[in-house]
This record gives C-alpha cells, structure tokens and sequence, in this order.
C-alpha cells in the first residue's frame, strides 16, 4: 500500500495494467475484468453451459447434475441415477431391472427381491403356510408334515395326521381309527383297545383283579380262587379261608379269632385266652403281685395294701409311707414309715447310685433305702431352707440370705443395697464400695486419668492444664495454647498456621501477614510480573511493559501486543510484522500488488485478452469474444505457457493426451492443449453435432449426418421413417423398408404367411378347413361340416356318437341311435324278464321281489322271508323253529324266549322271590341277604346283622344291647365302650379334664397289654392305649386328682381343689400373701417399690423409677443432680439438666445465646461481627464492624469512613474513591479514554494526543492524524486519501494513482527499503504506493 506516499519509488510498479478494471484481471486469465466473459472464473466456464465457474454449481459438468443428486456428472458413478446404484450391484439404477435388489430377482419370478415376499421362491409360498419354499421344510403342505413322521401331507393325503402310517394295518388311519394299535378295534367291547386291554376277550377285565382273564378263571368274581381249598369260591364260603371254619363254635371264623378254644374269646381283654391264664376276669392278672386277681383285691395296684393306713392305696396315695400325707405341703412328704419293693434294686442307691433317688424317681419303692434323701427335712414349712444355709424357713433370721447378714449392717440381703458393703456406698454412685473404683467419688474419675476426684487438682481435665497456663483444660479457651489465641483470631496457636496474623495469610500465598512485604498482603502471586507493583495496583499484574501498545489489552492475554490494531486484515500475521497489514491474503497473486490497488488480485498476468475480465475467472484467456458459440472451446489466438501448471505436459505426451476437454483444462493448460481445445466450429455450439463435416451453423440438418435420406423434407433426426418416404402407409409404427406387409396393418395376423389385404380369411390361418364357406374364426364348429348335427354342442369331430344327444346314456359303447329301446339300460335286461332298466325294478331278479317286502331278491338275505330274519339269528324266518327269539329257546325249557319268564334258567326261580336264578343274588334266600352283608341267609348266623356280631360276644348285633362292645358295658354306667368316654369310669371323668378315674379295668388280650409293663413302660398315654389296656396302664393314665379337672396344674404335687396356690408351684415364695398369679412381683415382698416395672430382686435402683437415668451409677434416692450424670459440672448450683449453660459457670455473660464455654467471645454479643479476629470488647471505639481496622488510616472507620480505602476521600471529588478511581486527581477521569489522566494529559480531550505529532490537538487540527493535513488540496487528509498527490484520487479505479508529486519528507525511514533494498518492486504488493510517495 505504499504506492502514494512512495508514489516516487513506485511509479513504474503502480501504474495500472487494466485501466478500465477496477480488479485487475481478477480471476488471473490474462483478460482484464471489462472484457472477461467470466471475470472471477480463471477457466471462463470450462464445462461450457454459459455458466461461470465461480457460480456454476457443477463447474465441469455441462448437464449440471441432471440426475439432481448433488454429485455432478465428472464424479457421479451413476450419472443418470439419482439414488447412486441404491441396491450397490454395479448396476445403475437407469439400467438396472430391479433397482433396489441387489441380486435382482434372484428367484426370477419377475418380481424383485425388495418387493417379493418370498425373493427366492419362485411359486412364492405355494402352500401360503407363510413359510417361503426356499425355507419351508414342505413347500406344498400348509400344515408342514402336520403328524411329523417325515412326509410332507401331499405325499401322504389318506394318512397325513398319523405319524405311524395305521400302525396296526386295519386300513384306518389315525384319527379316524378308534384303535389305531388294535386291528380289531376292541373285539370285546369294553371300550378298552386290545392293544391296552388286559383282558381282551373279557369284557369285565378280570373283574376279582387275580389276573386271570374271565373268560379263563374258575372264579371268575373271587380274587383267591377258594383259597381255603374247601370247594367253595369266596361269595359263597362262610369262612373263606379256614377249612374248618369255626372250632369253638362262637361263630367266629378261626382265622380271625383271637381264641380258637375260647368261647368268651378273652373276657378280661388281657391279651390271654382263658385257657391259658389264672385271672380270666382280670385283665392285669393280679397286677400288683399279691396272689389276689385284681377283681378280689382291694388295693389291686398296691402289694402292701394301704401300708401307712390313711384310707389311700399307694397307687392314690401322693405320700404312701406318710399317714400326714406331706403336712406342710411342699411336694415332700415325711415318712414315718418305710418299705423297699424287693425287685426295685434299692441297694444300688446305697453303693453306685447314691444321692440319685429323686433323680431316677424311685423315692417310693425304696422308701428304706432313700429315706435320708426323700424325707422332708423341714416338715413344719412349705419352703423347707430355701437359702439353702442349713436353718429351716421357719426358724431362721435372715430365710432368704444365705450368708445371714454378711456386713453386719443389721440388713438382710433382700433389703441391703450393698450386701457386701457395711457403708452401703459411701458415695452415693450406685456402686458398692467392694467393686466401687472410687469410692468417695460419685463420678469415679470422670476425666479418667487415673486420679479419683478427692485428689486430682483438675477432676474434669484429664490432660491436667497441659499448657501450665493455670486454667484447667475443661475451661481453658485453648487448652494447649499457653498465648490464648495471640492473634486473637478464634484459632489457638497450636492449630493456628499463622498464630501472629490474624487474617491468616488472607492471599493465599504461604506466607504469613506478618511476614509479608509491605503491599503484597492481599497479592498471592507477589508482583507476578516484576514490575515493583503488586496487584490489585496493577493494571497488568502479568504484563512488565504495562500494555505498551495501548489497546487497553495486556500483554499476557493481547494476540498483537505490539499492534494497536491487533492484526486489523485477520490474517494472522500481526500488523507490526505483516507485509499486506490491511490484505489478509498479502498480495494473493504474487505480483507485487497488494490487493487494495490490484486490479486483479488474483491473477498474476491480470487480463491477457483485454476482454475486461482477469485471467483467473476469464473462461477464455486469450480468446476476447470468450467461446462466442458457448460450445466449452475457446478461439484462442494465444496461450500462457508460463502460467501453466508442471502437470499440463502430461496433456501433450502422456496418460491424459486427448483428455484436455474431458478434464476440463483447455483454460488451465492452455499451450499443452492449445490443438485439442481448438474451436472448428466457433459459431456452432455443438460443433457438427452429426459429424457430417458441415458445421452446425451453415447444415441443412445439423443432427442428421445423412441429410434427409429418403429425400422426404424431414431430416433424419426427426423423421419417424428416415428411410420410407411414404412414412408407414399402413399406420402399423413398421416402416415399409422393414415391414413384410407393408399394406397389411395387422401384418398377416393369422400368419399364414398370406398379407391380410391379399387373405380371404384373414384370420383363420387353415382357411376354412371344413370347407362350409364359414372361416374358422367364426365357424362354431370349424372341423365339423354338419356343425354339430344332434345339438349336443359336441362338434361331431370330437363327438362319439355324432347322432346321439345323450352320447351313449347307459355307457355300454352302442350309441343310443343304435338301441332305441334299451338306451338307458347299460346290461341291456340282464335277467331276461322282457323289461329294461329304469322301468324294471328288479333288473337282477326275474321274480321281481316274490316276497313283497320291497328288496329283490339278487339284494334280498331271505328272499323268502318278508320279515327278513326279524330275530337276526341268521335263520330265515320261513325255516327258524323260534323266528322272533335270537337265541332259539337257549335254556332249553321248550319255551322260546318272548313266553319264558327267565329265558336262561331252566328251572327259572327256585326260591320263588321273583328274581330269576341267573340274576338272583341270593338263589336259595328269599330275602336276598336281608342285612347287606354280602352273605346270603343260608351261608350266615346272624342274618339281620349285617356286621355279624361285630364285637364277637356270640350275640348277633340286631338282639346284643351293646353291639360294638364286647364286654356289654363293663362299669354299668349306661354307655356302651364304644360311645363310653371312660368305659371303666362309671363316673365318667367327674372333673371333666380329659382324664378317666378308672374304677375298674379290663385290658384287651390282642392289644399286648404286657409290653407296657416291660420295654414300653411310660408309653401308654403316647401310644393311645390306655382304654384297651386298662389294668396295665392303669398308675400312669388314671386320673390323679379326680375331683378338679386341672389336677396339679402347677405340678407342686397338690391337687388344685385343695391346693392354697393352684396355679403358683412357690406357694407364695415372698411370703405376701399374694399367689404368683396376682402378685407382681412373685420374689419381691415389696412388689417393685418405685413402681418401675422391674421387681426389687432384679431393679438395679429398687427405690429409683428412672434407675438412674443420668448413668451416673448414682441411684436418684441418693442423687444430688439426678438428671445429670455430671451433677452440676460448673459448679453454679444449677444441675446440668436445667442449667442454660452446663459447662459456663457464668452463663453466658454476654447473652448471645452461646455458652462461655462455646462463645470464641464470650463477653461481645456480636461475636466479633467484623470477623476481624478480634472480639468487640477488645476493639477500638468505632470500629468493632471494621474487618480492616480504619485500613487507610485515617482515623475513620467504616461504615463510617466513605472511602475506607483512601486517606484523602475522593479528593477530585468524582464519587470515586482513590482505590477504585483511575484518575484519582481527574474528576473527568481520563475523558479521552487514552489511559492518561487529565490531570497529566497534553491534550486531555484528544484520545490520540496529537496523534500527528503537528503540535495541533484532535479538537483544532483539520486532518488529526495526518502532520502534512492534505497536500493535494481535495479535502481528503493525507492519512485517508488513496492519492495523496492526486486531485482526483485515481480517477479509473484501478488501485493506482496519478500522482503530480510527493512528499519525501513523511515518509518513514523503511521507505528507503523500497528503492533499493529488499523491497525493491514491491510497493504495489505491499500497498505502500501511497505512504513511501
């Protein structure tokens, strides 16, 4: 840009190469911009569509994309296709048959892949199972081998739902077949197949189940085939398996009686027949041993018979050996006499077993030998030594204490707090002095450090003054600090990073305030940048030079810091250092002119043409008329080899000869391809389109090489027959010099090889074969001469009987023309009785049905016979001795079967109760087993009992008074055994608890009583068998206490009717007349005292409700503070659990709701509000809410001090203290905005400050940034003026002036540069021609 301020220096450089184009060429084509068809086009349309390249949307394309795909045509794979080859076959889409199926059709059903619903099937799913052929495991079967043997349906269409293909060859398949395993479909009738039927051949199947088929059994109905071997089968012997039925004649069978040779069958239920015992009425026989049956006996459970003589048998007796009968109730009775059972082994408890008599429970039987340990050793009270101290509870001083007072204190130890203890704790701390750790301190060493309160100079401090200041830790502000927080900032020293800075190293930096140099506190980079400022005063704390070039952006985040403007052309290069400083692209095509005065800028020939337009957008370079026919070639008169690219050569000799216009390079290469690019036909743009050497602009028929052939007038391009002057006479689209009927327009359509207009059929191509002068293709019968003469629109040529309408009616093969009376009859009277079919009824019978029951005799089974074997015997009627009877009399009575009262009995019924023998259930019964049974009359004993004397007494049920009890109600209480609830309790459990009080016992003989006596002792109640043995089991399930049905219920061996406590085992163990279920408190005489839910034994304060509810081991009796477990911590006479602040003494002296304790200043109720680290009662006057303490020092503080930062308060009165005032002495503040204040600014409205430096400020100098103002006088300043010695300032526009002089003197210094130095020709380039003139 320097060609006006070094106008001089530059003048032959900035002189103007296209004085008419304000761009110079600016597509570089060699033709000026006024003259270039296409000015920005360096190629001037290269595709030759009249479009320029810098517009043309396709530049190398003629078309311009004609498929609209947005690839032009010089890169489209697929020019006529705009989806591209969508299916990718390698097929464009304008010749590729199925577009969007790459395989295309690959089953080649004329239907493509993307819209065929099965592409590789070619009958599309043939059986429409939705299944394609190409996947259908049955291509023709819908149901896809529905039975799965396989075969697909249509290979199998009579079995294609059986999979086994009529397993069993019946001829039926599955599922029709019922028994698809059984050729003879179930031949008995049971509904049942052979194949799973065990019994084929037997309807009923084995009916008694012993596996042998009906039809083979010898009992058919009786499962063990007279298993007994007497000669009856089961339903008809009374004892089915006893030979000898009933030996003892108690009509019971012998199997299944329990005595065979005792006819009272067990009367006592012992288990032993009365053959084979001693006591027959006693079912225990003699059970306890005595020689005397128990049904003489009057204590029939006790040998000794009463032996302590009280009226109880020792079986009932709770103390067989005690006539008191336990006195003092205690479940411990005192004998006063004594036996030992002889078989009880007492003499182990005096050897191996001793001490082990309650133990294995034998106090009783060996009274004598386990006296010392069963007797009752206290028999005067119920509690015996319950403290176990060897004194009986009723003589001794302290019964529940075994130790007796061990402190001597006078207090048992049911009321001794501190049993152990004489002083019962001394301190009042729930612990007793024997386990107390300090027994004279009731906080027992609260800050555990090893020191009982009564000695440690600090009790609530564990550290005991760790700092030795004198205050204790407990309300030493900084236990560990022995300054107190010096610097007063809330922090004690031992925590304080910085103990003398009470702001804390406030920047950040490591370094303490107090070590800090001056300024730099609040800095924590301190001065960054080393420029003696530390922030926030500096403006640039990262920038030493302080912004030196002025944009108000410091040199650590400006892109330029030497260039005000920051590269003003964005180019990237900054302005102090940029060639081009207002070109961002620095002289684009290189030819020294920078593009503010280049005419084209991008063309280094500028417009080679001077067609106007410049070289790099100038379609046509040296073609001024640029391609007149617009056919993409230029009429060149000229090229550039020394524009062209190195890879034009390839264009002359190599791989792209001939390709010039192909690629597009005619313009580019413009010598490489100055022959191939050559226009022939400038006026034509096709350039003889149709080759015929005439060029398009002077050819009759451009596009028609043979101009007009058939000499008709119309060219061949556009002639529909180009050779058939006529143009297709017969208007059949065939022109005549290829059509073979060129006067037929159908072209000989029934191809008889006869044109239409010469054929007398035109359309039958065997012209009239039957000769009836009716063309075939309107002959109804074209073969037929006589066109069907019986009208059965059969054609006689195809007809079989050409006479006959009926064509053979009865098909015998004789024409109905040829036997007029026997058309309809095929046989033609096959029994020769004179009469055809149809009028014959009976074509096969000559008699014509003799029997008249409407069946001729050829179909008739008994001709004869007009009921036809109405009985279906296989006897005709006219020869059955019983015609209406099946079966023909099949019992033989002579009586046939509608006039025999039982057809299958010969002597029909035998006991005349009107039931046939063969379906009489009882044949010699009349009453046919009256009771249900199952036994006939005849074959019982007790025929109206149907369970025949269930309890086997020899009573029939129907007379027996107890039917299901054998011993007739044994205790005569009214109540059969069977519905009796204690059958041997005439009483009937008086009490109602469930346990019989058997007065009488009867044991089962068949129940094993005898095994409860041995190996299965104790076990009765489990096994449910003390009714059936009775006598055995009598001790362990007869009731104990009979009179009150919950007997001992809390088993103290007192029956509950007599027992003081029927539900408390203890008796009353605290002696307060309470039972245990009303008392409380069962071992506690108090019955918990403090009313706390816990008893007095187990209440850890029995006189404390809360029990301590401080934890302070301190019981609340005897607990000064007894919600505090610090009791009064600070010693103010205010418990903890009231007091305000437990551990303040002062309670909150400044009543700032913090404790002392808590409060970092307790005596300022705003809590150092300033947060300056000092507390308000220490702060000077006035600046208690001053962080900074009057930090400009004037003795002001804030809030009060408006300008706390600044000593002399806005001193040019602007409202802007100094510490944020730019200008702290220019009220204006700086009103140029230069960054130079108006208190030291030259010109302080001026931003520029003289900018021209011409002694002139902005305000009064016309031209402020110009020192010469305007030299040539056109009221343009100097500094703005393109042409600084030009008046008219580049009158063409070109970018170069005309100047009449310059001015040396405002030249810069690198001006020089340009005359002689590296600069040298570079003034235009560099836009220098108006600067360096």
């Amino acid at each position: 840009g320097k060609c006006s301020i070094c106008s001089c220096s530059c003048y032959d450089e900035c002189q103007d190469a296209c004085p008419y184009d304000a761009d110079d060429d600016a597509d570089g084509d060699g033709i000026c911009g006024d003259v270039d068809s296409c000015a920005s086009d360096a190629e001037n349309d290269a595709d030759d569509d009249s479009t320029c390249g810098d517009i043309d949307s396709c530049p190398y394309d003629r078309d311009d994309d004609v498929d609209g795909d947005f690839v032009c045509r010089n890169v489209d794979s697929c020019p006529y296709d705009p989806e591209n080859d969508a299916d990718a076959d390698s097929v464009c889409g304008d010749e590729d048959d199925c577009q969007y199926d790459a395989e295309n059709d690959a089953d080649a059903d004329s239907t493509c892949g993307d819209t065929d619903s099965c592409p590789y099937d070619a009958e599309n799913d043939a059986d429409a199972d939705s299944l394609c052929g190409d996947a259908d495991s049955c291509p023709y079967d819908a149901e896809n081998d529905a039975d799965g043997d396989g075969i697909c349906g249509n290979e199998e269409p009579d079995c294609a739902y059986d999979a086994e293909n009529d397993a069993d060859g019946d001829g039926q398949c599955a599922p029709d077949d019922l028994c698809p395993y059984d050729s003879d479909d179930d031949i008995d009738g049971d509904g049942i197949c052979g194949d799973e039927d065990s019994c084929p051949l037997d309807p009923e199947n084995d009916v008694d189940g012993d596996d042998i088929c009906g039809n083979q059994d010898s009992c058919p109905t009786d499962f063990l085939n007279d298993r007994d071997g007497d000669g009856q089968c089961e339903d008809a012997d009374p004892c089915p398996v006893d030979a000898l039925d009933d030996v003892d004649s108690d009509d019971i069978c012998d199997s299944v009686d329990s005595c065979v040779y005792d006819a009272n069958n067990d009367a006592d239920n012992d288990s032993v027949c009365a053959n084979d015992e001693d006591c027959p009425w006693d079912a225990e026989n003699d059970a306890d041993a005595d020689a005397t049956c128990g049904d003489e006996d009057s204590c029939p459970y006790d040998p000794a018979d009463d032996y302590d003589g009280d009226g109880k048998c020792a079986d009932v007796d709770p103390c067989p050996f005690d006539p008191n009968n336990d006195l003092d109730s205690d479940g411990i009775c005192h004998n006063s006499k004594c036996l030992d059972d002889p078989n009880a082994g007492c003499s182990a408890y005096l050897g191996a077993k001793l001490g082990e008599c309650k133990t294995d429970g034998v106090c009783d039987v060996c009274s004598c030998t386990c006296y010392s340990e069963c007797s009752d050793p206290c028999p005067n009270h119920e509690l015996d030594d319950v403290d176990s101290d060897v004194i009986c509870h009723d003589v001794d001083s302290c019964p529940w204490d075994a130790a007796n007072d061990f402190d001597s204190d006078n207090l048992c130890e049911i009321e001794d707090s501190c049993a152990k203890d004489a002083e019962n704790d001394a301190d009042g701390d729930g612990a007793c002095g024997e386990v107390d750790l300090c027994p004279y301190d009731a906080d027992d060493d609260l800050d555990a450090d090893d020191m009982c309160a009564n000695v440690d100079s600090c009790a609530n401090d564990a550290n005991n003054d760790a700092d030795d200041d004198l205050i204790c830790g407990d309300i030493d502000s900084c236990p560990n600090d022995a300054e107190n927080d010096a610097d007063n900032d809330g922090v004690c020293g031992n925590k304080d990073n910085c103990p003398y800075d009470a702001e804390n190293d406030s920047d950040n930096d490591g370094i303490c305030g107090d070590d800090e140099d001056s300024g730099c506190e609040t800095d924590p980079e301190n001065d960054a940048d080393g420029d003696n400022t530390c922030a926030p005063s500096d403006t640039c704390p990262y920038d030493a030079e302080n912004d030196i070039d002025g944009d108000a952006i410091c040199a650590n985040e400006d892109s330029c810091p030497y260039d005000a403007e920051n590269d003003a052309d964005g180019d990237n290069i900054c302005g102090s250092v940029d060639s081009c400083p207002y070109n961002a692209e620095n002289d684009a095509d290189g030819d020294g002119v920078c593009e503010a005065e280049d005419s084209c800028p991008l063309s280094n020939t500028d417009d080679s043409d001077g067609d106007g337009i410049c070289d790099d957008v100038d379609s046509c370079a040296f073609d001024a008329e640029n391609d007149a026919d617009v056919d993409g070639l230029c009429n060149s008169y000229d090229c550039d080899q020394s524009s062209e690219p190195s890879y034009c050569s390839s264009y002359i000799v190599g791989i792209k000869d001939g390709y010039c216009i192909a690629d597009g390079k005619c313009s580019i290469c413009s010598c490489s391809c100055y022959d191939e690019c050559q226009d022939a036909c400038p006026y034509d743009a096709d350039d003889d389109a149709d080759g015929d050497g005439i060029c398009g602009d002077v050819d009759s028929c451009a596009s028609d090489a043979e101009n007009d052939a058939d000499d008709d007038s119309t060219c061949g391009d556009i002639d529909s027959c180009p050779y058939d002057r006529d143009d297709d006479v017969d208007g059949d689209f065939v022109c005549r010099n290829v059509d073979s009927c060129p006067y037929d327009p159908e072209n000989d359509a029934d191809a008889d090889s006869v044109c239409g207009d010469e054929d007398d059929c035109q359309y039958d191509a065997e012209n009239d074969a039957d000769a009836d002068s009716t063309c075939g293709d309107t002959d109804s019968c074209p073969y037929d001469a006589e066109n069907d003469a019986d009208a059965d629109s059969l054609c006689g040529d195809a007809d079989s009987c050409p006479y006959d309408a009926e064509n053979d009616a009865d098909g015998d093969g004789i024409c109905g023309n040829e036997e007029p009376d026997c058309a309809y009859d095929a046989e033609n009277d096959a029994d020769g009785d004179g009469q055809c079919a149809p009028d014959d009824l009976c074509p096969y019978d000559s008699d014509d049905d003799i029997d008249g029951d409407g069946i001729c005799g050829d179909e008739d089974s008994c001709p004869l016979d007009p009921e036809n074997d109405v009985d279906g015997d296989d006897i005709c009627g006219n020869q059955d001795s019983c015609p209406t009877d099946f079966l023909n009399d099949r019992d033989g009575d002579g009586q046939c079967e509608d006039a025999d009262p039982c057809p299958v009995d010969a002597l029909d019924d035998v006991d005349s109760d009107d039931i046939c023998d063969s379906v009489d259930s009882c044949v010699y019964d009349a009453n046919n087993d009256a009771d249900n049974d199952s036994v006939c009359a005849n074959d019982e004993d007790c025929p109206w009992d149907a369970e025949n004397d269930a309890d086997a007494d020899a009573t029939c049920g129907d007379e027996d008074s107890c039917p299901y009890d054998p011993a007739d109600d044994y205790d005569g209480d009214g109540k059969c055994a069977d519905v009796d609830p204690c059958p041997f309790d005439p009483n009937n459990d008086l009490d109602s608890d469930g346990i019989c009080h058997n007065s009488k016992c009867l044991d089962d003989p068949n129940a094993g009583c005898s095994a409860y006596l041995g190996a299965k002792l104790g076990e009765c109640k489990t096994d449910g068998v003390c009714d059936v043995c009775s006598c055995t089991c009598y001790s362990e399930c007869s009731d104990p206490c009979p009179n009150h049905e919950l007997d001992d219920v809390d088993s103290d061996v007192i029956c509950h009717d007599v027992d003081s406590c029927p539900w408390d085992a203890a008796n009353d163990f605290d002696s307060d007349n309470l039972c245990e279920i009303e008392d409380s408190c069962a071992k506690d005489a108090e019955n918990d005292a403090d009313g706390d839910g816990a008893c007095g034994e187990v209440d850890l304060c029995p006189y404390d409700a809360d029990d301590d509810l401080d934890a302070d081991d301190m019981c609340a009796n005897v607990d000064s503070c007894a919600n505090d477990a610090n009791n009064d911590a600070d010693d103010d006479l205010i418990c903890g659990d009231i007091d305000s602040c437990p551990n303040d003494a002062e309670n909150d002296a400044d009543n700032d709701g913090v404790c002392g304790n808590k409060d970092n200043c307790p005596y300022d109720a705003e809590n150092d509000s300033d947060n300056d680290g000092i507390c308000g009662d220490d702060e000077d006057s006035g600046c208690e809410t001053d962080p900074e303490n009057d930090a400009d020092g004037d003795n002001t503080c804030a809030p009060s001090d408006t300008c706390p930062y600044d000593a002399e308060n806005d001193i040019d009165g602007d409202a802007i203290c100094a510490n944020e005032d730019s200008c702290p002495y220019d009220a204006e503040n700086d009103a140029d905005g230069d960054n130079i204040c108006g208190s030291v600014d030259s010109c302080p409205y001026n931003a520029e400050n003289d900018a021209d430096g011409d002694g002139v400020c902005e305000a009064e100098d016309s031209c402020p940034l110009s020192n010469t103002d305007d030299s040539d006088g056109d009221g343009i300043c100097d500094d703005v003026d393109s042409c600084a010695f030009d008046a008219e300032n580049d009158a063409d526009v070109d970018g170069l002036c005309n100047s009449y002089d310059c001015d040396q003197s405002s030249e810069p210094s690198y001006c020089s540069s340009y005359i002689v130095g590296i600069k040298d020709g570079y003034c235009i380039a560099d836009g220098k021609c108006s600067i360096c003139s």
